[in-house]
């Protein structure tokens, strides 16, 4: 190997503080690292051709070897010699023969007009064409006097002395990509995200055994959905025939039986696809093409784009039926649209249209207590001015969702980064990728058990939660911002709850949030009291005119069901 570490799992964190100097051919050890990764996890998986481009590359010099990586991180497949010009790289032209001898790249012998066009000047083109009657007109309109045929491109190499080469690897590299990073959105910048010390990511295991992809179908169909990103990006240039059309193209929605975590990832991702174009055949009012297309999503909000297109066709029967079905099966934003789709329907007609098992609930803060604040008007945001009123009273922080998500994410450090099979396939990941998946808490009990049993032991004795948090301090996780600004009233909020927040309390908080971390982890009060007598408080400060939002009300619910101290304070400004 000419260059690069032939280990695809260690990675290197500069010091801190030390001033970060890139290495001249840095994004080739980048390059190398990426696939070195993918050759030892999948070489299993990898077509031949897949396999000759590792083994080619890395038999490669360093100057060839550097050379295509710069093109494969440029724009387009296409590339003029002459353009071709790199410090760190010592002859580009030798480094092009060898490129061009292990057929990595090569000389088109003929291209599109539109794929060559912008890479010449609008002098080269007027050379070619030899018409000193054009030079006042605009570049853009110069195509309309070239002629696409098999000449066009030879004689303006020619015309110019320059020589075309193109990257025979682009597709293989992407496919390197895609196993690297389990999907087709990150690429090498990555890499120096960490080099710059932007972000910490924790030592996770990756080996063979956790791997992402299980079979070469699920890569290929992830590849294939990929392929389309770009055409979804912008649908409205299609009509509705052309639409179907793209869908068709998609990979087919699966029918996932087992633990297969990659078929549940490629699943969500192709019906997220077919949901967005189900969206704009509505917009074109195609609604029953749109409904055809629900109808085969599982993934929200499939059930309520279906509700909304039969109650428009004047379907009720159908559309409560669903929402039915939506009450008792449904996420906890499906259910409040299921109530208030329900509550519109039995108010517009006489008759009951949920079933009467079926009880109509919503976030009760009747028996919640309140109060209002009488302050003087002040440069602080409401929730400061807040604070520094209960501070009077005791020990107030400021802290939202981030007080409870931080213990949360610190108790069940062990738990998100578990080595379980698929979850981390690449050395730069915040979370595993299964984190919001309906089975992360059944692949995990082991290291959940653990969890508890750890905050068990932090109550006893906080100083051991402070030394873990000083340990992970600016390591990613999903859970955990941060944050310098509130770094020091987090630890200090963190030291005083564990000490006066009942373990039940806890468990209470951190069950619901792993029902659903996803939807639950927004919606905590603003602020956290520990008076002077003892105890604690949650608070949540509501401004003139604020009002409490449907995801604070189910958090609050959810408290007084569990005898978990909150209030609501409303302030009015003196």
């Amino acid at each position: 190997m000419a260059l690069g570490s032939t280990n695809p799992i260690s990675s290197d964190v500069p010091a801190e503080n030390a001033p970060y100097q890139a290495a001249p051919l840095y994004y080739l050890d980048n390059f190398v690292s990426l696939i070195s990764t993918v050759y030892a996890l999948y070489d299993d998986l990898l077509t031949p051709a897949e396999l000759s481009f590792y083994r080619r590359f890395i038999a490669l010099d360093s100057n060839a070897q550097a050379l295509l990586v710069r093109l494969l991180s440029r724009k387009g497949d296409l590339f003029r010699l002459s353009k071709i010009r790199y410090t760190e790289i010592g002859d580009t032209h030798l480094a092009t023969a060898i490129l061009l001898s292990e057929d990595l790249i090569s000389e088109p012998l003929s291209a599109r007009l539109d794929d060559i066009f912008p890479l010449f000047t609008k002098a080269e083109w007027l050379q070619l064409l030899k018409r000193n009657d054009l030079k006042n007109t605009p570049k853009n309109l110069l195509k309309e006097h070239l002629a696409e045929d098999d000449y066009l491109l030879p004689n303006v190499l020619s015309s110019c002395d320059d020589t075309l080469v193109k990257i025979n690897c682009r597709q293989i590299f992407s496919t390197y990509k895609l196993l690297f990073f389990g999907n087709g959105r990150q690429d090498l910048t990555d890499f120096i995200t960490v080099e710059l010390g932007i972000t910490q990511f924790e030592a996770y295991r990756i080996h063979k055994q956790s791997r992402f992809f299980e079979k070469r179908e699920q890569v290929n169909s992830m590849l294939s959905y990929y392929t389309l990103q770009e055409d979804l990006l912008d649908l409205k240039p299609y009509d509705a025939a052309q639409l179907v059309s793209l869908l068709h193209r998609l990979p087919a929605i699966q029918t996932i039986s087992g633990n297969s975590y990659v078929e549940r990832v490629l699943n969500r991702r192709i019906q997220r696809a077919h949901l967005t174009v189900a969206r704009q055949l509505e917009r074109l009012g195609a609604n029953d093409a749109a409904l055809s297309i629900y109808q085969h999503c599982e993934q929200p909000p499939s059930r309520e784009r279906q509700i909304r297109i039969l109650h428009k066709q004047e379907k009720t029967e159908q559309a409560c039926e669903l929402g039915n079905q939506l009450l008792k099966t449904g996420s906890d934003a499906e259910i409040r649209f299921a109530q208030a789709f329900l509550a519109r329907i039995n108010k517009a007609s006489s008759r009951t249209a949920y079933s009467p098992t079926t009880q109509l609930t919503k976030p009760s803060i009747k028996h919640l207590t309140t109060e209002t604040l009488q302050l003087a008007t002040t440069t602080l945001s409401v929730e400061q001015a807040v604070s520094m009123h209960y501070s009077q009273q005791g020990t107030c922080y400021y802290l939202e969702n981030q007080f409870f998500l931080s213990l949360f994410g610190l108790v069940f450090w062990p738990a998100v980064f578990a080595d379980v099979p698929g979850a981390f396939t690449h050395k730069f990941q915040s979370q595993p990728h299964d984190l919001y998946d309906q089975q992360f808490s059944a692949r995990r009990q082991a290291q959940i058990a653990s969890g508890w049993k750890q905050l068990k032991q932090w109550l006893e004795s906080p100083e051991q939660a402070l030394h873990f948090y000083r340990q992970k301090k600016g390591i990613a996780n999903p859970f955990i911002s941060w944050l310098e600004e509130s770094e020091q009233a987090l630890m200090l909020a963190l030291m005083l709850a564990l000490q006066r927040i009942p373990f039940c309390h806890w468990q209470a908080i951190f069950k619901r949030l792993w029902h659903n971390p996803k939807e639950n982890r927004n919606g905590f009060p603003d602020l956290v009291h520990f008076p002077q007598e003892g105890g604690y408080q949650l608070i949540e400060v509501k401004g003139p005119g604020d009002k409490v939002q449907d995801n604070q009300a189910r958090w609050f619910d959810y408290f007084q069901q569990h005898k978990i101290p909150c209030r609501v304070t409303h302030v009015r400004w003196l």
